[in-house]
Protein backbone atom coordinates (compact mmCIF):
# COMPACT_ATOMS: atom_id res chain seq x y z
CA UNK A 1 0.00 0.00 0.00
CA UNK A 2 1.24 3.50 -0.66
CA UNK A 3 0.82 4.79 3.05
CA UNK A 4 3.69 1.31 3.92
CA UNK A 5 7.50 1.64 2.78
CA UNK A 6 10.35 -0.91 3.08
CA UNK A 7 13.58 0.46 3.97
CA UNK A 8 17.20 -1.31 4.93
CA UNK A 9 17.94 -0.91 8.86
CA UNK A 10 21.14 1.17 9.88
CA UNK A 11 21.07 0.20 12.92
CA UNK A 12 18.77 -2.23 15.13
CA UNK A 13 15.15 -1.13 15.39
CA UNK A 14 12.22 -1.54 18.19
CA UNK A 15 8.47 -1.63 16.83
CA UNK A 16 7.11 2.25 17.09
CA UNK A 17 10.49 3.69 16.30
CA UNK A 18 10.65 6.76 13.82
CA UNK A 19 13.02 7.07 11.25
CA UNK A 20 13.85 8.79 8.10
CA UNK A 21 14.05 6.89 4.67
CA UNK A 22 16.22 7.51 1.96
CA UNK A 23 13.60 9.57 0.29
CA UNK A 24 13.09 11.75 3.00
CA UNK A 25 10.11 10.70 4.47
CA UNK A 26 9.74 9.80 8.02
CA UNK A 27 9.03 6.26 8.74
CA UNK A 28 7.33 4.31 11.77
CA UNK A 29 8.62 0.60 12.55
CA UNK A 30 5.26 -1.36 12.66
CA UNK A 31 7.33 -4.75 12.71
CA UNK A 32 6.19 -6.04 16.15
CA UNK A 33 9.85 -7.43 16.85
CA UNK A 34 11.35 -4.52 15.27
CA UNK A 35 13.66 -4.89 12.64
CA UNK A 36 17.62 -5.94 13.00
CA UNK A 37 20.47 -4.32 11.38
CA UNK A 38 20.87 -4.66 7.87
CA UNK A 39 17.94 -6.34 7.36
CA UNK A 40 14.52 -4.83 5.43
CA UNK A 41 11.65 -3.64 7.29
CA UNK A 42 8.44 -2.20 6.39
CA UNK A 43 7.20 0.77 8.23
CA UNK A 44 4.05 3.08 7.64
CA UNK A 45 4.34 6.73 6.31
CA UNK A 46 1.00 8.17 6.83
CA UNK A 47 -1.23 8.28 9.68
CA UNK A 48 -1.87 10.10 13.24
CA UNK A 49 0.60 8.83 15.69
CA UNK A 50 1.26 9.79 19.16
CA UNK A 51 4.91 10.09 20.37
CA UNK A 52 6.93 11.01 23.46
CA UNK A 53 7.15 14.83 24.29
CA UNK A 54 8.73 17.03 26.82
CA UNK A 55 6.21 17.78 29.23
CA UNK A 56 6.84 21.67 29.41
CA UNK A 57 6.88 21.71 25.38
CA UNK A 58 3.96 22.96 23.65
CA UNK A 59 2.72 22.68 20.10
CA UNK A 60 -0.45 24.26 18.29
CA UNK A 61 -2.40 22.54 16.13
CA UNK A 62 -0.60 22.39 12.51
CA UNK A 63 3.30 22.97 14.02
CA UNK A 64 5.74 21.21 12.50
CA UNK A 65 7.24 18.36 14.85
CA UNK A 66 10.44 17.28 15.10
CA UNK A 67 12.19 14.32 16.54
CA UNK A 68 15.27 13.87 18.46
CA UNK A 69 16.21 10.88 16.63
CA UNK A 70 18.49 9.06 19.55
CA UNK A 71 16.05 9.34 22.29
CA UNK A 72 12.59 9.15 19.89
CA UNK A 73 11.42 12.62 21.55
CA UNK A 74 9.07 15.06 19.65
CA UNK A 75 10.95 18.59 19.17
CA UNK A 76 9.56 21.98 18.97
CA UNK A 77 12.32 23.18 16.50
CA UNK A 78 15.05 21.39 14.02
CA UNK A 79 18.58 20.98 15.15
CA UNK A 80 21.68 18.65 14.85
CA UNK A 81 20.07 15.07 15.73
CA UNK A 82 16.50 16.05 14.65
CA UNK A 83 14.69 15.08 11.33
CA UNK A 84 11.30 16.70 10.83
CA UNK A 85 8.74 13.84 10.89
CA UNK A 86 5.13 15.69 9.97
CA UNK A 87 2.99 18.00 11.94
CA UNK A 88 0.70 18.21 14.93
CA UNK A 89 -2.62 17.03 14.80
CA UNK A 90 -4.03 18.60 17.45
CA UNK A 91 -2.48 21.04 19.96
CA UNK A 92 -0.69 19.50 23.03
CA UNK A 93 -0.15 21.60 25.97
CA UNK A 94 1.70 22.06 28.81
CA UNK A 95 1.99 18.53 31.18
CA UNK A 96 0.46 16.42 28.41
CA UNK A 97 3.56 14.11 27.93
CA UNK A 98 2.68 12.87 24.22
CA UNK A 99 1.95 14.84 20.76
CA UNK A 100 -0.36 13.67 18.20
CA UNK A 101 1.57 13.95 15.27
CA UNK A 102 0.05 13.24 11.78
CA UNK A 103 3.08 11.87 10.15
CA UNK A 104 4.49 13.52 7.33
CA UNK A 105 1.78 15.83 7.14
CA UNK A 106 1.61 19.53 6.27
CA UNK A 107 0.65 22.49 7.40
CA UNK A 108 -2.24 22.42 4.74
CA UNK A 109 -3.31 18.40 5.74
CA UNK A 110 -4.15 19.63 9.54
CA UNK A 111 -7.79 20.48 8.64
CA UNK A 112 -7.84 16.60 8.13
CA UNK A 113 -7.56 15.74 11.51
CA UNK A 114 -9.10 18.72 13.26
Amino acid sequence: PATEREFTASANLNSGDIILSADGKAIVVTALDGVANTRIGRGSVAGVYEVTAVSSDTFSAGALVYLTSATQVAATSSGSGKILIGTAAYEKTDGQTVVKVDLNGTRTSVDDWS
